[in-house]
């Protein structure tokens, strides 16, 4: 409860959070500052930009860190390279550049060349403020410069990998996704914890009624339903049916006691690979649907910005956070 009360001070007094932030990271975490590596500053200067690593986030709140901070490199005249080999993520595996496993570097650079270079910086933690929040924020649904920003952002720099292009276009022969209804709704650990400062989903009985709506406006078109929370699946099947289609390789979470974030609670069967390449492919076909009914979460703006402004209609269920 204590951290909690916490959290919602600083989620109401964003200034002083970041000072705060900064004189308890430079007391606690020296080497996490934004800093150079190499003291040549001449011709090329190679921005590795490392993941935060509690370990908490999920693959789409760690893409969009990664994207701000490319970013920002692109805007200083720095050449961008993702590392996360060397930092620990829920995803690593002490040998791979986890990054790899889903989208190209943003340059092309192998990230030995980049540290063996003459000139390279760390990304880190900054006393200004260096980032465009704005970029894959709430924002992107309301305002049209930074959803295209941000798809141009993306679709300029890095390209998903050969892995997942080829599990997207698997899946898309069996389901006509481009015609679709896409419906997004996180269950689990958003719902039971409520997590101060993040999206408030809607009810299962609300997103159901809007997806009435969008049948009868758009003739009874079918479903694509992204959830991991099997009571969510579970009442959407129901209700529509032989209208409603899955992934192939889709499995809900029915065994998560609520007590603390999905990514510490041993819910997932399958290896933090699969998990991600599961999760981004779900996010690429949500985003090359004709319709999106949507809650706000990382992985909903990624799939939004992902579309490119495409969606024929749209309903997205703006609630305010969580406090």
């Amino acid at each position: 409860k204590c951290k909690m009360v916490v959290k919602r001070f600083f989620v109401r007094h964003p200034k002083l959070h970041k000072k705060l932030y900064f004189i308890y990271k430079i007391l606690t975490d020296f080497d996490g500052r934004e800093h150079p590596i190499s003291k040549d500053k001449e011709g090329k200067i190679y921005y590795i930009i490392r993941p935060r690593t509690n370990c908490i986030e999920g693959l789409l709140a760690l893409f969009i860190a990664v994207m701000k901070e490319m970013d920002y490199a692109l805007r200083s005249g720095y050449i961008p390279v993702v590392d996360m080999k060397n930092y620990k993520t829920q995803y690593s595996n002490g040998i791979d550049n986890v990054w790899e496993w889903y989208f190209t570097q943003p340059s092309g650079v192998k990230l030995e060349d980049a540290y063996s270079s003459n000139s390279a910086v760390l990304s880190g933690y900054h006393w200004k403020e260096k980032l465009d929040e704005r970029l894959f924020s709430d924002q992107i649904f309301k305002d049209q410069e930074y959803k295209i920003k941000s798809h141009r952002l993306m679709f300029e720099n890095i390209s998903f990998s050969s892995v997942i292009n080829e599990r997207v276009k698997k899946e898309m022969e069996s389901i006509p996704i481009e015609s679709c209804i896409g419906v997004y709704l996180r269950g689990t650990d958003y719902v039971r914890l409520k997590p101060v400062g993040e999206n408030i989903q809607p009810t299962v009985d609300d997103v159901i009624e809007k997806i009435n709506e969008f049948q009868m406006k758009h003739e009874k078109t079918k479903i694509f339903l992204v959830t991991e929370d099997n009571k969510i699946y579970t009442r959407i099947k129901e209700k529509f049916q032989n209208d409603l289609y899955i992934t192939s390789f889709d499995s809900f979470i029915s065994n998560y006691n609520g007590t603390d974030f999905l990514s510490r609670s041993n819910v997932f069967e399958k290896d933090m690979r699969s998990v991600g390449e599961d999760y981004l492919v779900k996010m690429v076909l949500l985003s090359k649907c004709k319709f999106l009914v949507s809650s706000i979460t990382c992985g909903s703006r990624v799939a939004y910005v992902f579309n490119g402004n495409k969606y024929t209609d749209e309903y997205i269920f703006d609630l305010g956070k969580y406090e």
